[in-house]
């Protein structure tokens, strides 16, 4: 079982700050793979920033460093899709997989989750050399799809249905409910079928 929550760094639009966004929760079987959904936040955007973290908090700084890279973009619209992809295995290593759905990026990275002070010492030896840019969002995710979709809709039966479902995932998320996956499947369902 995992010890620690696996999570990204996506950009929160609506707090404007980073959280780490579960992809593999704690108490998970190993070994373990786990994929979810983010969207770019940019027209045309360049790249995102793929930063892995452990523990339990939403905030960056109040979990562990694991490693990062970069996923380079094709030119695409605002809101384009992104898989990110976990596995886990009983040695403890992170095989992360980023693909920019409908184009061909893709990019594939292991790290070694016991070995996380070696990774924040290059991170920040990086961010002294000037690198890699943090200023640009990294992947945004399902919240931000559903509530800009239902700042869009007209009052009604459809609007009241996705908002209630909306409300369901953060709430499992708050919770890290073993239906979250479920729940997102359904969330993304009801906003594709819109």
């Amino acid at each position: 079982m995992t010890s620690h929550t696996l999570s990204l760094a996506s950009f929160d639009p609506f707090s404007e700050a980073l959280v780490c966004t579960p992809i593999i929760p704690r108490n998970t079987q190993i070994p373990a793979t786990r994929a979810r959904l983010f969207w770019t936040v940019q027209e045309n955007q360049k790249c995102v920033e793929l930063q892995v973290y452990q523990g339990e908090s939403e905030s960056p700084d109040e979990n562990t460093f694991i490693g990062h890279t970069k996923l380079e973009l094709a030119k695409a619209e605002e809101n384009s899709p992104v898989e990110v992809e976990y596995s886990y295995d009983l040695n403890g290593i992170i095989h992360l997989t980023a693909e920019h759905k409908g184009f061909s990026k893709k990019v594939e990275v292991y790290f070694d989750s016991r070995n996380p002070e070696e990774a924040r010492s290059q991170l920040l030896n990086e961010d002294s050399r000037g690198g890699p840019d943090k200023s640009e969002p990294a992947v945004n995710f399902v919240i931000h799809r559903a509530k800009s979709l239902l700042g869009e809709m007209t009052p009604g039966p459809r609007k009241t249905s996705l908002a209630a479902l909306l409300e369901r995932y953060e709430s499992a998320l708050a919770e890290d409910s073993v239906d979250i996956d479920d729940i997102e499947d359904e969330l993304l369902s009801a906003m594709d079928e819109l």
